[in-house]
């Protein structure tokens, strides 16, 4: 088998096993009844990896990520790890981040879930912890989240709000056209 091999599952969300239906279940339409069944099969999913394998996923950051696939993993014996520490250190995040003038990232849909490990927010977080200007430009952006980026002062676009269906058959035409008139309007930052 494979008993030699370090398998290492990157999490995109510090998710808790338990708490990954109530979590990203509404986001795929999940009645508020099918969340409480997810949930349920989450906990004796728990249970039987705990009497089976001796692994406690409820305790592991990131057991949530995937629907809970990832701590399904780490009671086989994987390692979680943050995903986006693991990408940016391959790629040479902080040289690049250091080297740049303005940092522009982005998701389908910035939520609170944007801020718990996800990319987006940790470029947000780096991008601020080095004083650089940031742009965020998602399909989406809920209430909550844009608050938060007024709150930070980062700024931000929907594409859906802007371009309305043009974003999505005509996505990178309006990422383009977002970057343009944020140069515009921020000539500081070119």
């Amino acid at each position: 088998m494979l008993r030699d091999v370090d398998f290492v599952v990157a999490c995109d969300v510090r998710t808790m096993f338990v708490d990954a239906a109530e979590t990203f279940a509404p986001q795929k339409g999940a009645t508020d009844q099918q969340v409480r069944f997810l949930t349920a099969r989450l906990v004796g999913a728990a249970d039987h990896y705990l009497a089976r394998f001796g692994v406690d996923v409820r305790a592991l950051p990131g057991s949530g990520a995937a629907g809970g696939l990832a701590g399904g993993l780490a009671a086989l014996g994987a390692r979680l790890v943050p995903g986006f520490d693991l990408v940016a250190n391959e790629v040479g995040f902080a040289a690049a981040l250091a080297d740049c003038d303005l940092v522009i990232t982005g998701e389908g849909r910035l939520d609170a879930t944007s801020f718990a490990g996800k990319v987006v927010g940790e470029v947000v977080q780096s991008a601020g912890a080095d004083e650089k200007p940031v742009v965020v430009i998602c399909g989406e952006i809920d209430s909550d989240a844009h608050s938060t980026m007024e709150r930070l002062g980062v700024s931000h676009m929907g594409l859906r709000e802007r371009f309305g269906d043009l974003a999505v058959s005509r996505t990178t035409e309006c990422i383009a056209r977002s970057v343009a008139l944020h140069m515009r309007d921020q000539p500081d930052q070119r």
